[in-house]
């Protein structure tokens, strides 16, 4: 990258200013940060051009009368996909193109076959915190790989999802056409 792209960017949607898109060193990461005051129920993105092309950074999460956006990425991730320069940004709906697009976003797996319920979503922890918390939690997946265990939550508008303080370790994605909050578990402990 060859420039400092931490800052303060409007961001917009049909046409209008709708919040802010805050970047900000944070340790050896940039920190994306944007909570943006619209009510809708269609699946937003957070999308940044940059020359000339822009790069979907990944999906909004809704919270009552507020889309939030809160993602991590480190400066190589960033500069491999060849976001030097913030030029705009703008909220894109579900399956909307924008010129050349690119997907800046680690490699989730939605769209991955090996999914399963988890009818005990509980057991997969060792905090005890985390096994009362998670025993609310109804439609979970699983997906098991040689090195990790991913667990996802069902989520979306009107749809009641678990105080939980690993909210914000999780990516949202989608599996079986639908959205979810997935997690990375290892030994029984959250990995980021």
């Amino acid at each position: 990258m060859d420039g400092d792209i931490c800052g303060s960017y409007d961001v917009l949607f049909d046409g209008r200013q709708v919040g802010k898109l805050v970047v900000a060193h944070e340790g050896l990461m940039l920190r994306f940060r944007c909570s943006c005051r619209l009510s809708t129920r269609e699946i937003l993105r957070m999308a940044v051009r940059s020359g000339g092309e822009y790069l979907v950074l990944g999906v909004l999460l809704p919270d009552g009368e507020f889309l939030h956006f809160d993602r991590r990425f480190t400066r190589a991730d960033l500069a491999k996909r060849g976001l030097a320069v913030i030029e705009d940004c703008r909220l894109i709906r579900e399956g909307e193109r924008m010129g050349n697009q690119a997907v800046v976003e680690e490699a989730t797996p939605d769209k991955e076959a090996g999914w399963r319920p988890e009818p005990c979503p509980w057991t997969l922890f060792l905090d005890e915190d985390l096994q009362r918390t998670c025993q609310s939690i109804t439609g979970a997946l699983v997906r098991e790989t040689p090195e990790l265990l991913y667990f996802a939550i069902p989520f979306g508008v009107g749809r009641p999802f678990p105080a939980m303080p690993i909210f914000c370790f999780g990516e949202a994605g989608t599996v079986q056409g639908n959205e979810y909050l997935i997690f990375k578990i290892k030994n029984g402990i959250l990995v980021g």
